[in-house]
């Protein structure tokens, strides 16, 4: 119990030990800009987009491309590494024109790079590892437990971006999660909540960017007894218009500027 409590994987053969989790940081706060930049000034203007179903990777493809089911917002490329420990923070300013609308947040890392494919799960791989042939045997073993372990290493891939992490709110569920308020139609409200922990390196050279987005179809599917999915819902459809001088995200940052 005395010594530290926490492995760390900052990426590929890459670890570090530390007493506890998230390390200490410190909050800076990121707000959109009216020409697609993210910077730390408050900004004027708004932006809207609409509430459909997308995956992910449609949500961040091509940040610099428009599309009418996303807002993207860039910084310019990092001058050092970055990295993010905690539970990043964000605060929308909006108004609908419908009751409601699913709000999705993506925090995303832009720059080629070989990384961790922790999406893929299949036969040969699942949750960033890649199954390298073996068994690694631990203790005793019982009828229901043999005690040993299939041997694994890092499942890798070269990609343009990843999604590091995200948020999603149904938007009539902004006082509470187990009350559903739905908004007045064209009234502007302040909606706040908190994305998913994470522990990340954004790398010198490249971008941090910021997703506004509508319905998360990786998270939006009923598994059927075969195998496939349907969505449990297509999106609302409703036209979400942000008010920039009003949107910020926050994350704990334990190095870089």
């Amino acid at each position: 119990m005395r010594q530290p409590r926490v492995d760390v994987q900052l990426g590929p053969d890459r670890w570090i030990t530390q007493a506890d989790w998230p390390a200490p940081a410190q909050k800076v706060t990121f707000r959109p800009q009216q020409d697609g930049s993210l910077g730390a000034k408050p900004s004027t203007g708004t932006g809207s987009y609409l509430d459909t179903a997308q995956t992910e990777v449609a949500m961040a493809d091509n940040p610099a491309t428009t599309n009418s089911n996303r807002l993207a917002y860039l910084t310019p490329p990092l001058q050092n590494a970055m990295r993010l420990s905690g539970t990043p923070s964000v605060s929308l300013r909006l108004k609908l024109d419908k009751p409601t609308a699913n709000l999705g947040v993506l925090l995303v890392d832009y720059g080629t790079d070989t990384r961790i494919d922790y999406l893929e799960n299949s036969l040969t791989a699942a949750q960033g590892l890649t199954f390298i042939g073996g068994e690694s045997c631990v203790g005793q073993s019982t009828a229901q437990d043999d005690g040993c372990y299939l041997k694994a290493g890092d499942n890798l891939e070269t990609s343009g971006f990843n999604v590091v992490t995200r948020g999603i709110l149904d938007a009539q569920n902004h006082e509470s999660l187990s009350r559903s308020t739905p908004l007045t139609l064209g009234k502007p409200y302040q909606i706040a909540w908190k994305m998913l922990p994470q522990d990340y390196e954004f790398k010198a050279g490249h971008r941090l960017g910021l997703v506004l987005t509508g319905t998360n179809d990786d998270f939006n599917k009923d598994v059927s007894g075969n195998g496939t999915g349907a969505d449990v819902e297509p999106g609302t459809g409703a036209k979400v218009t942000v008010d920039l001088a009003g949107t910020s995200v926050s994350l704990p940052l334990v190095t870089g500027k």
